[in-house]
């Protein structure tokens, strides 16, 4: 706002018309920039009639600017003084020249609490429930998150071999390592089309392969290489491990419920490092693959889970993955890995066909014992 010229002396009487005169360079320019934006709209100034009749001027406007600015500031002033009151968590405004942001009210401490109390309540029963149908690693590992130890769990491989699926899960690991050496990196197809010609197509693995390699080795070279894999686990139909859950008669298996219960989607991952060596047409192999289980237990944005109630009858007596995280978002369960590791070795031999191709001639694999386990470096 425009103040009394009260200078007494020639200095500051040039600073202050100098000020002014920036100032009404800065106005000038804001309100060229205000008819600019004004014209694009389409409005146009008033006609004719005195000056003094066409309403404010920007030097008006730059002064209703600071009053308001500097009610703004007040505004902002009060609102902070009433987030520190004992009820509340303080949080700072937003303040710029320009804008306010009102500070967001802070979340109801008591109804938080309330929340989390009955969440940790019913994850409770849902342990009752676990350890009542005998899935007791499932309510085992629910009873660590919520304990908050975040200490890793270790399991003893013939714990989770015990489990269906996990054997699966390894087989197919297994499998894949005899597929990386006997199958084409790759191969040609026949393609037939629509008016009856034939022709032919190059089509490449989209998995490694060292086929190639085996087949060019000869009589008494050797060869190195190794690989890797993971198997996800794969359960029943929900509609089968219901059927299991509810029987209750002693003579139902639940394994797949409980493995599921505290793993999830996991996978089992293998990690292979082997040893070749051509004799005649036949290739000699040995190697040691390191099969893991290594899961967070988390409870994940947007999934969910059953309550495992003994008259579970409904799909809506379930809880979400979101209500149990927030008990670990604040501090009332903790997070851990759950982990295993089981080496095997694997031994056999592979026959170089006549047409160039490899079949498997034998393979038996075997367990190892950690202690003695060495992977390759």
């Amino acid at each position: 706002m425009s103040r009394p010229f009260n200078d007494t002396t020639v200095e500051e009487a040039k600073k202050e018309i100098h000020r002014r005169l920036l100032r009404e360079e800065k106005l000038k320019r804001i309100e060229r920039k205000e008819m600019r934006r004004l014209a694009s709209t389409g409005w146009q100034p008033p006609r004719g009639g005195p000056a003094a009749h066409r309403g404010p001027s920007v030097h008006d406007a730059a002064d209703a600017i600071e009053v308001t600015e500097w009610a703004f500031a007040r505004e902002a002033q009060r609102r902070a003084e009433e987030q520190l009151r004992p009820s509340r968590v303080p949080s700072a405004p937003l303040l710029d020249k320009y804008r306010l942001i009102p500070p967001a009210p802070a979340a109801d401490n008591g109804a938080l609490h309330r929340e989390l109390d009955t969440t940790q309540e019913m994850l409770n029963r849902v342990e009752r429930n676990l350890r009542e149908g005998e899935a007791n690693n499932a309510a085992d590992m629910l009873r660590h998150y919520l304990d908050r130890s975040g200490r890793t769990i270790h399991f003893m491989p013939r714990e989770l071999r015990r489990y269906e699926e996990i054997n699966d899960a390894e087989k197919r690991v297994q499998d894949y390592f005899i597929d990386w050496m006997i199958k084409p990196q790759s191969w040609t197809e026949l393609t037939y089309g629509e008016d009856g010609t034939i022709g032919n197509r190059h089509v490449e693995s989209n998995f490694q392969r060292i086929a190639p390699k085996l087949l060019a080795l000869r009589d008494g070279d050797t060869l190195r290489d190794h690989s890797y894999w993971e198997s996800r686990l794969q359960y029943p139909l929900p509609i089968v491990q219901g059927g299991k859950w509810h029987d209750r008669t002693g003579l139902s298996d639940i394994s797949s419920v409980d493995l599921e219960g505290f793993a999830g989607k996991a996978k089992t991952r293998g990690d292979g490092d082997f040893s070749f060596k051509r004799r005649g047409n036949l290739i000699d192999f040995e190697g040691n693959v390191e099969q893991s289980f290594d899961e967070p237990y988390n409870f994940e944005n947007g999934t969910s889970f059953n309550k495992m109630s003994r008259n579970l009858t409904e799909i809506r007596d379930q809880f979400s993955g979101d209500e149990a995280r927030r008990l670990a978002q604040h501090a009332r369960a903790k997070d851990f890995q759950m982990k295993a590791l089981w080496p095997r070795r694997a031994t056999g031999q592979l026959r170089v066909n006549d047409d160039g191709t490899l079949s498997l001639e034998t393979v038996e694999w075997t367990d190892i014992d950690p202690y003695e386990y060495r992977p390759w470096p």
